[in-house]
């Protein structure tokens, strides 16, 4: 460990030592820049530090990182000589999360005014940018809250001056008071008269519906609510006085006839149910219509039953808030049980409220209507537009296949073609009688594998198209299998490593076309014997009482998840040095679509595969 000690170190120390008895909770780090080390203060002396700058810069979060060591690059440049910002920062490099740091980085000079070493002055700010945002959150709530109040809210202290105002309280005032809410002496105000200020003197709560005349001829009605504002000791802070204006309650009240007549005017003629809801006794009364005869005063639990179960929640909420909520318009919608009817129906309950003659709520009225069949028609135009946009996500999806498909036909094609042509040439001009049959070879070869894939392509062309017809007959499965077998046993590698292995099960039949299920098989077969080497391949197959399973298993070099997913796509191959073209599985996987039949694969990697069908079967009788 290095510890300097000179003239320069000295004062540095000293000064150091003063801003850390000034500042707590700081560490210092520096940065000398002659001889790159860093260096930490321990004990009134620097030592050097036990990590490099980049183990430091890696400590950073990684999109903070840069930042730091811009600025910092730039203090050692000479741009800039001073840095103040946050980062977030791991304290311990085994530590999972990161930090908040308040990091200044300061450049010192020498007398030739040369960097001769950067300070940093690192602050854990964590706990206080949390306390602060948690503060920010209340302080915004809070502002949120006050300001959205549906009312003008003012506050104010004991000599009258007001101390804050939402924006109605402002409006309001402009035309109440004539001129700017915080010039105004509240206790002087116009409307506060002697009792008003008594209780403010005394801190008792009032609510006072007064009328208000607002410029030369125009009057509203408010109600105005006094509270006296205390902290939880019961230390008293402030005045608070709502000012709500009621003007239309007031107007609702005087017109609550007119509307009751044009109401039941309304319900006869279109034949709506008219009710009425108290939300204090929790009692209903109904004008009839559909199921609902003139009832009065009856409990509003009492019509739970005709609620749909999985709709009930809602009622019952809305009959729990309606005393609670402001005063306007609500629409619910539920279902409901009518009496000409024998499912539940979707109906759609408008309400008011309506006052009584001290402006206070007496009761929600509204309307319920039946609106079953727009939703029916709703739903029926929903469904149309999935379907359309189905129909033009497999059109899109149709024309993307089509797309691959010519793209992956061009390459497979030109791969063999372009092979013909280039040892055609060759095999002209070559004298060599090895050579000119080795290149005899990749053409026969080459002109094998175009042959396979252009057959493949009109096969799986025709499957795909519906153009090939399958000859269905009824067949015995064990027979097939066996065939299948003994025609394969003879073809089989002679190789010592290597067992084909026949297992039958109970006897069954099955109806489908012979010679597209023996195609299947035959893939399955060859590609086993293809990618398997040592150790046995197996042709099996299984009767449930339902339905048959036949299946190949072996235990070649098996196919990764990733692989498996992919395996009956066009032109996957599972070895792309080995010969084939791709299209087997996905023509057995057609011809397995048409026959009603499963197709599917399970497999190891290392450990082989197994690849099996599965078609309906019944037993030998």
């Amino acid at each position: 460990m290095i510890i300097i000690e000179n003239t320069m170190t000295d004062l540095l120390l000293k000064e150091t030592t003063q801003l850390l008895n000034e500042v707590a909770d700081v560490d210092l780090l520096y940065y000398f820049h002659k001889d790159n080390i860093l260096y930490n203060l321990e004990n009134k002396k620097l030592k050097e530090a036990d990590y490099t700058y980049q183990e430091f810069l890696d400590s950073f979060h990684p999109s903070d990182s840069l930042l730091f060591d811009s600025s910092f690059s730039s203090i050692l440049s000479g741009a800039s000589n001073y840095s103040n910002k946050v980062y977030r920062k791991k304290q311990h490099a085994h530590d999972e999360h990161y930090q908040l740091y308040n990091i200044n980085i300061i450049s010192h000079r020498d007398n030739n005014d040369e960097i001769d070493f950067v300070m940093f002055s690192i602050k854990n700010i964590t706990d206080i940018a949390s306390t602060h945002r948690k503060q920010s959150i209340m302080l915004d709530k809070y502002q949120t809250i006050f300001s959205n109040l549906p009312f003008a809210t003012i506050c104010f202290d004991d000599s009258g001056r007001v101390l804050q105002a939402n924006s109605n309280a402002v409006s309001m005032s402009k035309n109440w008071f004539g001129t700017e809410l915080f010039s105004v002496n509240f206790l002087n105000a116009k409307g506060v008269d002697d009792d008003m200020r008594k209780h403010f003197s005394e801190h008792i709560p009032f609510t006072r519906d007064v009328r208000c005349k607002i410029n030369y001829d125009e009057y509203r009605d408010v109600r105005t609510n006094y509270v006296p504002i205390s902290d939880d000791d019961g230390n008293f802070l402030g005045h608070m006085m709502l000012f709500d204006d009621i003007t239309s309650e007031k107007q609702l009240l005087r017109s609550n006839d007119m509307f009751t007549k044009k109401m039941k005017m309304v319900t006869e003629h279109f034949g709506l149910i008219h009710l009425d809801y108290f939300p204090y006794t929790r009692t209903l009364n109904v004008d009839g219509g559909y199921s609902l005869a003139h009832i009065d005063n009856v409990p509003i639990e009492h019509i739970y039953d005709m609620i749909h179960p999985e709709d009930l929640s809602i009622i019952e909420d809305a009959v729990e808030n309606f005393a609670y909520l402001p005063m306007k318009p609500y629409e619910i919608n539920f279902r409901m049980l009518m009496s000409n009817h024998d499912d539940y129906r979707n109906v759609t309950l408008s309400l008011i409220p309506r006052l009584d003659n001290n402006i206070r709520l007496k009761c929600y009225t509204g309307l319920m209507e039946d609106i079953t069949d727009r939703v029916r028609q709703l739903e029926e135009k929903e469904l149309t537009l999935r379907k359309l946009q189905h129909a033009i996500d497999k059109a899109e999806e149709s024309d993307r296949l089509k797309s691959s498909f010519l793209a992956n036909i061009s390459h497979e094609i030109r791969t063999p073609l372009n092979a013909i042509v280039g040892f055609s040439e060759l095999i002209v001009s070559e004298e060599d009688t090895e050579k000119r049959e080795e290149f005899s070879n990749i053409i026969r070869n080459n002109t094998a594998t175009l042959l396979e894939l252009v057959g493949g392509i009109l096969d799986l062309s025709k499957l795909e198209s519906g153009n090939t017809e399958f000859d269905n007959e009824e067949f015995d499965v064990d027979n097939f299998i066996q065939d299948l077998y003994y025609s394969f046993k003879y073809r089989f590698p002679e190789n010592n490593e290597l067992d084909f292995i026949l297992d039958l099960g109970a006897p069954c039949t099955i109806v489908a076309d012979v010679d597209r299920v023996r195609e299947v098989l035959t893939n399955f077969l060859t590609n086993a014997i293809k990618y398997t080497s040592k150790g046995n391949i197996k042709l099996k197959y299984s009767f449930d009482g339902t339905n048959v399973r036949m299946e190949v298993s072996d235990t070649g070099i098996g196919i990764s998840p990733e692989g498996i997913e992919k395996v009956f796509n066009r032109f996957e191959k599972l070895g792309c040095l080995l010969p084939g073209s791709g299209l087997g599985l996905t023509i057995c996987k057609n011809i397995m679509n048409i026959l009603k039949g499963d197709i599917g694969v399970t497999s190891t990697i290392g450990e082989g595969s197994t690849f099996w069908i599965s078609l309906p079967a019944k037993p030998v009788c």
